[in-house]
């Protein structure tokens, strides 16, 4: 009778683990996917976080490269700003600094600088929609954004280097000073701007 009841016992209990274990397995499956999926999610998350870090720090230094390379006067007076000023002068400077590359590049070629100031108008128009093509028109974007800086004035001052790259000629001393004047404006006021003066 000990014998059959303990046989009886044990053959009771066998379905129970049979049934049990795969659920089990099945539970600690399931658990172990959501805990790679949650740790796949937290490493691309963290890894985008990073590289958007990394581009904030970057693309200012990068701006201030330019200026200290092709500008230093400018770049020493900049010093005495504050910080937000400082970092919108350098993304100024910049920008106007590759349009005029492109023209020096081009050379004497007129075709080849109207074709790649209109690419650069469009590369400034992606950047004004959100778009920005490398860390000197992101700098821009966030300078417009910092300093209520209108997109039109900056169309204006691509319009000054397309015009400085076929100049005119001058009757007199005083149709000279009026065109520097011209040539002067858009960037004064785009400074004034960043400078808060009304």
């Amino acid at each position: 009778p000990i014998a059959d009841a303990a046989l009886s016992a044990t053959a009771s209990r066998v379905p129970e683990r049979t049934i049990a274990a795969p659920h089990a397995r099945r539970c600690r499956e399931s658990r172990d996917s959501r805990t790679a999926c949650d740790s796949s999610f937290m490493f691309h998350r963290n890894f985008k976080l990073s590289s958007i870090s990394s581009m904030v720090r970057s693309d200012p230094l990068h701006c201030e490269k330019i200026v200290r390379r092709n500008a230093r006067t400018l770049a020493l007076a900049s010093y005495f700003l504050p910080a937000k000023k400082r970092r919108a002068s350098f993304a100024l400077y910049s920008f106007r600094r590759s349009a005029d590359d492109i023209v020096d590049a081009c050379g004497p070629d007129r075709k080849a600088i109207a074709r790649n100031l209109l690419e650069h108008r469009r590369a400034l128009t992606e950047a004004i929609d959100g778009r920005p093509r490398g860390p000197v028109l992101r700098e821009l974007r966030w300078a417009m954004r910092e300093f209520d800086i209108s997109s039109e004035v900056l169309f204006d001052l691509l319009d000054r280097v397309s015009r400085g790259a076929n100049p005119p000629t001058w009757s007199s001393w005083e149709d000279l000073e009026k065109d520097c004047e011209i040539a002067a404006e858009t960037v004064g006021t785009i400074c004034t701007r960043i400078c808060g003066i009304p």
